[in-house]
């Protein structure tokens, strides 16, 4: 049997080719249905459709030699275009979200990043939490809210059942777009915790939205316990926990005063390469807590390990600080840790 191939090449259709023979007022404007945020606009779909039209037109493609419906040609592109725009939508999950925190290492958390999707809708507002992440001491959440972008001051509230706090949030811009804007929350804990039960509430006058979200951790860190009477600057460390995306430091002061201690620390990992830590806060006659951070890129491979920290001091003389990484690390590298050109044993956990 003989096939004949200019017959063959004629019944071949790609949409792309197809929307070349669309006469220009035959381009209407079509409203796309689902997701308004992502969904191609008519502008965009009349300027792709005129470009392949030009191209035609001025010999820059192959012509077709078969003539269709314009009408079949015109829903057909739009479908095409359409389905690009589902399978996007598809495409973006949680590691995209970590990803705008993190940066490519958020890649080494991946199995361990959830994205539950719970909303709730109240005044006209939705929000959602749309993936989180957490090491047992450190929760990073991901939250979209819709509508016109509130204030930022006082916008979300956090409670939970083990002692998890919020340390604030920040806008990703990168996935924000009218109408719908993304944020980050940075979560902490100040003592480690394998599941816990949160409320996220967003702020009354914006809507009366709450939602209940249950995080386990899956994460391993790694835990140094120094030596009886270990002093730095007349503070005793008594422990130090590092999980992937943070770290917890516990003290003792006989007599605090001034201003919350420095904090000056190099881990030692199996790679050979080493990671500093760095903690230093303001000068201050009489501090109870207090805070600080590192400054910002746009890339976390280029900032300092501990881009966020805070101190707090309890009664009892115990003095705990506490540090969020700017990228994610695997604890189970770590080897040794050095302080005060002291090297310390480091001991490993699962979870």
């Amino acid at each position: 049997m003989t096939v004949n191939r200019k017959d063959e090449r004629e019944e071949f259709w790609i949409i792309s080719n197809m929307a070349s023979q669309i006469p220009e007022d035959m381009i209407l404007p079509v409203e796309p249905q689902g997701d308004s945020s992502v969904s191609p606009s008519y502008d965009r779909i009349k300027s792709l459709a005129l470009q392949k039209r030009k191209e035609h037109l001025y010999g820059k493609e192959e012509k077709s030699v078969k003539k269709v419906s314009s009408r079949f040609v015109l829903a057909a592109v739009i479908a095409s275009l359409l389905s690009v725009t589902v399978f996007a939508t598809v495409a973006l999950g949680g590691l995209d979200y970590m990803k705008g925190i993190f940066g490519s290492s958020a890649t080494s958390v991946q199995n361990e990043i959830v994205t539950p999707r719970i909303k709730a809708t109240d005044n006209g507002r939705s929000m959602a939490v749309e993936a989180m992440v957490t090491d047992g001491f450190v929760t990073n959440m991901v939250v979209s809210v819709t509508g016109n972008q509130p204030d930022d001051k006082d916008l979300f509230t956090v409670t939970s059942n083990t002692g998890i706090r919020s340390n604030g949030w920040h806008v990703l811009e990168e996935f924000t777009v009218p109408g719908k804007t993304y944020y980050a929350l940075d979560l902490v804990s100040k003592q480690h915790f394998t599941a816990a039960d949160v409320s996220l509430s967003l702020n009354r006058q914006v809507a009366p939205i709450s939602l209940s979200v249950s995080l386990e951790n899956q994460l391993g860190n790694a835990v140094v316990y120094f030596p009886e009477n270990m002093q730095v600057q007349n503070t005793e460390l008594k422990q130090l926990q590092i999980s992937p995306m943070g770290l917890l430091l516990i003290c003792h002061e006989k007599n605090p005063q001034g201003g919350l201690p420095p904090t000056s620390m190099l881990l030692k990992l199996s790679n050979g390469k080493t990671e500093e830590i760095e903690m230093s806060f303001a000068a201050s006659d009489r501090t109870v807590g207090g805070g600080g951070g590192a400054v910002l890129t746009d890339d976390p491979k280029d900032m300092p390990l501990v881009g966020k920290f805070q101190g707090e001091r309890n009664p009892n003389g115990e003095l705990v600080l506490s540090g969020q990484f700017s990228r994610i690390i695997n604890p189970a590298t770590i080897e040794k840790v050095v302080v005060g050109g002291v090297e310390y044993e480091v001991k490993h956990s699962d979870k």
